[in-house]
């Protein structure tokens, strides 16, 4: 980053450009991390989209509406986690610009764990209306009604999700208790 640049430029920005190539690095873990999720989420989708219908017709005796090969399951997958991202990604920006704010970067820590957890929950309670051919904003807009119960599922999947080889066992988990969330949302449940 300082390679061909004038020694009085490194000494006046020494402070900048460390500060650059900190949130360069942060970045470029997030982006890497993010990336990681959404891949295995796409990946994982069909498979976890099988077991919600499971659960649904387990709890309620009705099988989803919608029926979809692998290929167009794994396309649809693709679009709707596009969709989420497109909806958490400038909330995730949000909250990290919050986070240079004198005084107000107190609160972001918790409102970035809550907003986690929110995120969690969206994204394992939607599986079900996914299966039954729910659009995400009608999906999210429904979960926003319930926030504390929304958020007392999310709160402890992020946990779960959190700790390495135990979030192997809590996601498939999640994804049957965000089916028994959403149908208790809804009232089917």
């Amino acid at each position: 980053l300082t390679e061909g640049a004038p020694q009085w430029v490194i000494d006046w920005f020494g402070w900048l450009i460390g500060l650059l190539q900190f949130l360069l690095g942060t970045l470029l873990v997030l982006l890497i991390g993010w990336v990681g999720i959404l891949l295995a989420g796409i990946l994982a989708g069909p498979f976890y989209g099988q077991i919600s219908a499971k659960v649904e017709q387990r709890l309620t005796g009705r099988v989803p509406s919608v029926d979809r090969g692998f290929a167009a399951e794994l396309a649809a997958g693709l679009s709707r986690e596009f969709q989420k991202l497109a909806w958490a990604l400038p909330r995730v920006l949000a909250l990290l610009i919050l986070g240079f704010v004198p005084g107000l970067n107190v609160i972001t820590s918790p409102l970035s764990f809550l907003f986690g957890a929110w995120v969690m929950a969206v994204q394992f309670a939607d599986f079900s209306p996914e299966n039954n051919g729910i659009a995400f904003p009608a999906a999210r807009d429904a979960l926003g009604e319930r926030r504390a119960l929304v958020l007392g599922f999310g709160l402890p999947t992020a946990f779960g999700i959190g700790v390495p080889f135990l979030n192997l066992l809590v996601a498939p988990a999640a994804v049957a208790g965000g089916t028994a969330l959403w149908l208790r949302v809804r009232g089917d449940w």
